[in-house]
């Protein structure tokens, strides 16, 4: 076989490794943010102007709204205009898989690398619920694409190879606050670069290596810095962008008294997941820090400081945020596969040239299996909107009814509110937090956890409705449970999931008893309707819908139901 065609193999392999990366992010919609993202497309879209102040809450009604993401929402919309979800899923994958493939195919070179590639795939399918339909996805992309611009022009020397960055950054700040990490990736580079031709010109024994030729190369690299801050200020809010990125950032900093990151569970430490539902990032964490680390061990003499100052400043944000975690797994990549595919000059003198061995057999087997998994997963629930996550069921009812009093929301289920309610109703509050004080977030905690001081905030407020879930997190049980039994509020709508409350003093709705076995067939009738057409997912709507009755008292119904699972579970 000639090298030619053994390279077109090679691109091939790559780009199936890519295209799996793409597929492992496409999964339902189950992260609300989008939803509120979609309703700020919809109205720039409509109107034909940026916002400026908020226009979907109440209870920060005309506040100063720094909408950074005003360009990935414009986008989305106009994707789902043309598609529905299906379609926002689909271009999910595809960029997901093209900053994959720019990753995949400037460090990869042997056989090897094909195979590292493959389980690097691999890598981003144990994270993919770190990949939400948001403007993290953009980020992804711009970051293999600042990576690969970077390379290349360290490689070639040739200039026009940095244009994608720059362009890339107006696109960045437009999207996210994140545009940050645009001159985090430029100063590893340059300052990486630097360090790699200081070091072999003084220790030409001790570091052999530099892909860098003169020091010009890395002051170009250098000078992309602060070209990058003032492409930065191209955004509608200008150096305002600045400062709610450093604010952002200001909330994932682990500490006792930063309120954001002790009580968002996307925000906390990844070290303090550690023995919960979310422990397994931990231990990807640490196997690729081990595998960052073994490598700069066995390779220091050729070791690329760019790479080390990448992984470096990954590894801190992952730390600070376990959301952070595929952040990290992107700035190690180009490390472990520059070595393993034996791009790193010498490689085959050190005993990481077995890792790459090892890897030419299991990479393609982890891949295989990973992708065998995902369609198993995706067949439980072949729809765009993951059940239970969004007050689907709420929404219509409030919708339907044209209920226009205010109405006290978990700030989870703002999103899916706004987007389909916005203008006839406003939410309470959603997961805008930046649009918010601490003040504003300490009240709205106390609430959820202090059930007694619910009337009196919705009586400050003239609530007489409240859409409130009860799974698949914990933390609202009490305050729903509170107000099922409170004379003052009565519940219209339940499905386990998510209910529906309304003020005594609104007559147009009858309460609903969960001791009623009337109801409970009723409920059950409906979840069967909804979601027949999934065992598995019908049978945990039942399990919630349980739990929920045992929350409130409704023992016999519980039962009940437990007794009407476990027939229907036969008939399947």
């Amino acid at each position: 076989m000639s090298g030619e065609q053994k390279g077109v193999i090679s691109k091939v392999l790559l780009f199936l490794a890519a295209s799996a990366a793409g597929y492992f992010v496409c999964y339902p919609v189950t992260d609300g943010d989008i939803f509120w993202h979609l309703a700020a497309g919809r109205e720039i879209f409509t109107k034909h102007k940026l916002l400026y102040f908020d226009p979907f809450s109440y209870t920060t009604e005309n506040a100063q709204w720094i909408n950074l993401h005003w360009f990935f929402q414009v986008l989305m919309y106009m994707v789902f205009r043309t598609g529905g979800y299906g379609a926002l899923i689909a271009v999910k994958g595809l960029t997901a898989a093209a900053a994959a493939w720019l990753i995949f195919n400037t460090f990869t070179k042997t056989n090897a690398g094909v195979s590292a590639a493959f389980a690097a795939a691999f890598l981003i399918y144990t994270q993919r619920y770190l990949i939400p339909l948001r403007p993290v996805i953009f980020t992804l992309f711009l970051t293999a694409l600042f990576i690969s611009s970077f390379e290349k022009y360290c490689r070639s020397g040739r200039v026009s190879r940095l244009l994608p960055v720059f362009i890339g950054q107006i696109v960045w700040v437009n999207s996210q606050g994140l545009f940050i990490l645009g001159p985090v990736i430029a100063a590893a580079y340059g300052a990486g670069e630097l360090l790699n031709l200081q070091f072999a010109k003084r220790f030409p024994r001790l570091f052999t290596y530099r892909i860098s030729k003169t020091g010009k190369e890395c002051g170009i690299i250098l000078f992309t810095i602060p070209i990058l801050f003032i492409l930065s200020l191209v955004n509608p809010y200008g150096w305002k962008a600045i400062g709610f990125a450093l604010k952002l950032f200001s909330r994932i900093v682990p500490s006792q008294g930063n309120i954001y990151s002790q009580t968002i569970i996307e925000n906390t430490p990844l070290l303090s997941m550690i023995g919960t539902f979310y422990s397994h990032y931990v231990t990807i964490f640490v196997i690729v820090a081990g595998l960052t680390l073994f490598s700069v061990i066995l390779t220091f003499r050729t070791v690329r400081f760019s790479h080390m100052l990448l992984a470096a400043a990954g590894m801190l944000l992952a730390w600070m945020a376990q959301r952070n975690g595929i952040i990290f797994t992107f700035f190690a990549l180009p490390g472990l596969l520059w070595i393993i595919s034996g791009s790193s000059p010498m490689v085959r003198l050190h005993p990481l040239s077995a890792v790459g061995k090892v890897l030419l057999t299991i990479g393609p087997i982890l891949l295989i299996v990973a992708i065998v998994n995902h369609t198993k997963i995706l067949s439980i629930w072949p729809h765009t909107i993951s059940p239970f996550s969004h007050p689907t069921e709420s929404a219509e009812i409030i919708r339907n009814n044209n209920l226009s009093s205010r109405i006290f929301n978990a700030d989870r289920y703002g999103g899916y509110l706004i987007w389909k309610l916005y203008p006839s109703l406003k939410v309470s509050h959603d997961t805008r937090l930046s649009l918010r004080s601490k003040e504003f977030y300490r009240e709205y905690l106390a609430i959820i956890g202090n059930p007694e001081l619910f009337n009196e905030y919705a009586r400050q407020r003239g609530i007489t409705y409240a859409v409130i879930p009860v799974a698949p997190v914990d933390c609202y049980l009490p305050l729903a449970s509170a107000l099922y039994s409170d004379p003052r509020w009565k519940m219209i709508f339940t499905d386990g999931a998510e209910v529906l409350f309304a003020a005594d003093t609104v007559t147009r709705f009858a309460g609903i008893d969960m001791d009623s076995p009337e109801i409970i067939d009723s409920i059950c009738a409906g979840l069967r309707t909804r979601f027949g057409d999934s065992k598995q997912v019908y049978r945990e709507s039942l399990l919630r819908l349980r739990r929920w009755c045992m929350a409130v008292g409704a023992y016999g119904s519980a039962r009940k139901i437990y007794l009407f699972s476990d027939n229907r579970q036969k008939e399947f």
